[in-house]
């Protein structure tokens, strides 16, 4: 569920600790990352070695007051106190130790065979919420930042083949608003209309950078230039 609703990679999600939960302000901070190294679990940075704060929907939100509950009862019938710093996702009644990564894995798999879903790794719902997000118009910049990709161009990479169909939104916005009859009054709004309000409302920000960096590509250096 948190992966999916977050697209935080599977080592980033083992690693959360209850300090990183903020549910009153729906958020959760990721920090950290949990791997399987040759004498047990090892806890490291992030992939791209920055810590990032997200939002979490609504319905996040429950399943991990749900979860908290469960826990805390958990530790309450052993005589245990759950402290800030247990993981959230641990098999012990302390929340000392985090899942195995390869365990989640292997769970999901489970999942999904029930499901009668087939070749569905957990690491595509990170691709597919990336997907969702910036088939929904979501700007790359955004997507990046909660994804914790260096910087843009990162996403815009891995992620390019999906933005074809916003690629050719933005391609039909440019030529509305290029077309027009030279004798028309000169008006700075008269190429707004209901239609390229539609159309610019489906422009993601990846879109619009794409085209601009294939333009910018064939032109000389100092025509880029503001003078």
């Amino acid at each position: 569920m948190l992966s999916a609703a977050t697209g935080a990679r599977r080592s980033e999600i083992v690693a959360l600790r209850w300090s990183d939960i903020d549910l009153p302000n729906h958020t959760v901070a990721i920090s950290r990352g949990v791997v399987t190294g040759p004498d047990g679990l090892v806890e490291k940075d992030t992939k791209s070695h920055a810590a990032r704060r997200i939002a979490l929907d609504e319905s996040a939100v429950v399943v991990l007051a749900d979860h908290a509950a469960h826990m805390q009862a958990n530790a309450a019938a052993c005589r245990i106190t759950l402290v800030d710093t247990a993981v959230v996702f641990s098999n012990t009644v302390d929340g000392s130790v985090p899942w195995y990564p390869d365990s989640v894995s292997r769970s999901f798999q489970r999942l999904c065979k029930q499901e009668g879903l087939t070749g569905v790794r957990l690491h595509d719902l990170r691709h597919f919420v990336a997907s969702q997000l910036l088939s929904a118009g979501v700007d790359v910049r955004t997507v990046a930042g909660r994804f914790g990709h260096r910087n843009a161009a990162t996403t815009l990479n891995v992620y390019a083949h999906f933005l074809q169909q916003s690629d050719r939104a933005a391609a039909d916005v440019m030529g509305l608003l290029i077309a027009g009859e030279p004798d028309e009054p000169t008006n700075p709004h008269r190429w707004w209309t209901p239609e390229t309000a539609r159309l610019t409302a489906d422009v993601s920000f990846a879109a619009v950078n794409a085209r601009w960096g294939e333009l910018s590509a064939r032109l000389p250096i100092d025509s880029l230039r503001i003078p």
